[in-house]
């Protein structure tokens, strides 16, 4: 029931549908912690949910708080803003303590949090999938594509929005692969400098002969840009 609501909402806040929107997010408060335990079972479960659930609600909080966000987007990352399942959760909370897994925040993907809380090592993922980063939409230009996840199909749905990025956001230049700061953000994630090309190699943005090359990072655009969905 959660895996759906969580798709169904993100659909119907990509479709505008206000009435169902405020339907599902008044079902989303009928359910507890428990609920979630019961029925968020593997990391399949956890990423299509914690996705949704993020990019959904940062659609309907920043289109309704949008000088909020852009006066201080860090203040607006780390507010509790979410409320259900019986917790108050920020941004920051189903990112990087749920999402990745504690890691640290600014630590590049290269230390966990020390001190996890108990229902973040209940509800977070057990091996962190760098995959996630190329669906999370922080409302940013720089940020992917919104695809609305579901259980059925997501191997394919993170391929495709994974290709689609690495394919719009790197480039190879002068002797130099040049991306935007997410993926130094998360470097870690990446497995490194060498993960990372690894990674590049993979999905073809890179060829072998330049794995040699250096990497150029490039300002990640922080400009306002709601609503980025996927047209399928």
């Amino acid at each position: 029931m959660l895996l759906d609501c969580s798709n169904a909402l993100l659909i119907a806040v990509k479709k505008k549908q206000s009435s169902e929107i405020v339907r599902i997010l008044n079902l989303f408060k009928t359910f507890s912690l428990q609920d979630a335990l019961n029925q968020l079972i593997s990391d399949t479960d956890k990423k299509v949910f914690w996705v949704n659930v993020y990019n959904s609600y940062f659609q309907i909080i920043a289109t309704e708080n949008k000088t909020k966000l852009s006066a201080n987007q860090g203040s607006f990352f780390k507010s509790k803003q979410l409320d259900f399942l019986g917790l108050k959760l920020s941004f920051d909370d189903i990112e990087h303590a749920l999402l990745r897994r504690s890691k640290g925040k600014f630590a590049l993907g290269y230390f966990n949090k020390p001190f996890p809380k108990k229902w973040e090592k209940k509800l977070r993922i057990k091996q962190l999938d760098y995959r996630v980063h190329f669906v999370l939409n922080c409302g940013a230009v720089s940020c992917p594509i919104i695809y609305p996840l579901a259980v059925d199909g997501l191997e394919l749905e993170l391929e495709e929005a994974t290709q689609a990025y690495l394919s719009q956001e790197v480039s190879v230049t002068n002797d130099k692969i040049v991306l935007n700061q997410l993926f130094l953000f998360y470097l870690g994630d990446f497995g490194g400098r060498k993960g990372l090309k690894k990674m590049l190699l993979r999905y073809g943005i890179v060829q072998e002969i330049h794995l040699k090359y250096k990497f150029k990072f490039t300002e990640f655009d922080k400009a306002a840009k709601l609503d980025n969905f996927v047209q399928k």
